[in-house]
């Protein structure tokens, strides 16, 4: 940090010009330690960030985890077992990851969490219908097939 020194040659800190001062080095030592707190701040809010980004893994795991497990006990797509993980808990008002936690042990009830899954016949309630395009230009219509979503 730079002090201009007065115009009548003391030096900024009062003293006269040919005194030794502490200012000088009291300076270094105030930018060092400012220098160090934003250091240690930044390093704690980076150690932060990683260890919530290494528990959301953890948890997307157990979540993976559990979704293909309640998937093959119950002979049943991995969408339909996250459904029913995620509406029970939803229902109960329990953090995905403990429920996906509870299904791996086995702890959790297996019949409530089975009535959560649902029906294969639960989907969209359209399907989409194929038909033909014959517009094109110069005479000769490409024929192409398009989706027609009966909605």
């Amino acid at each position: 940090m730079f002090l201009p020194a007065p115009p009548d040659g003391s030096s900024p800190d009062g003293s006269a010009a040919g005194g030794q001062s502490g200012l000088p080095v009291a300076q270094l030592l105030a930018g060092a330690a400012a220098v160090g707190l934003r250091n240690h701040r930044a390093y704690t809010r980076y150690r932060t960030l990683t260890d919530q980004l290494r528990e959301a893994l953890s948890s997307r795991i157990r979540i993976e985890q559990a979704k293909g497990m309640l998937a093959e006990r119950w002979n049943i797509d991995a969408d339909q077992a996250f459904a029913a993980l995620r509406q029970y808990a939803r229902r109960r008002r329990l953090p995905l990851n403990r429920v996906a936690q509870a299904a791996i042990e086995r702890v959790a009830d297996d019949d409530e969490l089975r009535g959560e899954a649902p029906d294969r016949s639960d989907g969209p309630s359209w399907t989409p219908q194929w038909t033909s395009v014959t517009s094109g230009c110069d005479g000769e219509p490409p024929q192409r097939n398009l989706p027609s979503f009966g909605l």
